[in-house]
């Protein structure tokens, strides 16, 4: 792998994490998963070889930008996934009223 190449993924991992946070602010969740596939990739490609002496500052500020960007993502998806939790709750608390109102207004 070219030194040029390191340079190149490390900036490709950044930017695909960049986005998979703006598509999280924009709660575009399939947008954010095909980012995370290709980020996985490109991560096996990064490190699937030492990294050469001369690019390893490079590569490091890149990763630090990106575990910079974890904590608002994580917290993104947490807020989302409960917010989904809540609407079955609140669809499942519906569904029973409505089976309520059906069976005692037959009467």
């Amino acid at each position: 792998m070219a030194e040029t190449t390191h340079d190149a993924l490390a900036g490709e991992l950044l930017r695909l994490t960049r986005e998979m946070v703006e598509a999280a602010r924009a709660r575009d969740w399939p947008g954010v998963a095909s980012r995370e596939a290709e980020r996985r990739r490109i991560n096996a490609r990064l490190f699937a070889e030492p990294i050469p002496q001369a690019q390893r500052a490079v590569v490091a500020q890149a990763i630090e930008k990106v575990l910079a960007y974890d904590p608002e993502l994580n917290e993104l998806a947490t807020d989302a996934r409960d917010e989904s939790a809540n609407d079955v709750q609140d669809a499942q608390a519906n569904r029973k009223a409505v089976r309520a109102y059906h069976r005692y207004s037959a009467d």
